[in-house]
């Protein structure tokens, strides 16, 4: 697959969105250990981004489209990042093997996103 202009700025602003996701925990206990001097990490961080998850996988969607790249894995796991999001916000008191394991699989699926989306800007 080789991306072209438009399609290589959807896929960027996609992969730069979903990084921002996925790395904001350790940004964020990071500056919290500099100032108060205690580390404390928020493993939900990554959910509670959760809207700007979706926008970032609806910018790779536009850019695999356009770039006609592999859109079946990618829709598998964006699907999957979907459905465990709204699975943790829909629930308001679940087992807690429910909603760690939805957890899981919501981190896992944007990794794979920006995995996706590293790829495909080479």
């Amino acid at each position: 697959m080789k991306a072209t202009g438009g399609a290589k700025a959807f896929l960027l602003i996609g992969t730069l969105l979903v990084a921002l996701v996925l790395l904001s925990p350790f940004f964020f206990s990071l500056i919290s250990l500099i100032v108060n001097s205690e580390l404390v990490f928020d493993y939900l961080m990554t959910a509670e981004l959760g809207f700007f998850a979706i926008i970032a996988l609806l910018f790779l969607m536009v850019g695999t489209f356009l770039a006609k790249g592999p859109f079946l894995f990618f829709v598998f796991g964006s699907v999957a990042a979907v459905v465990s999001l709204v699975t943790l916000m829909l629930l308001s008191d679940p087992p807690v093997f429910l909603s760690v394991s939805a957890l899981i699989l919501y981190n896992l699926s944007l990794v794979s996103s920006l995995v996706h989306g590293v790829l495909s800007l080479k």
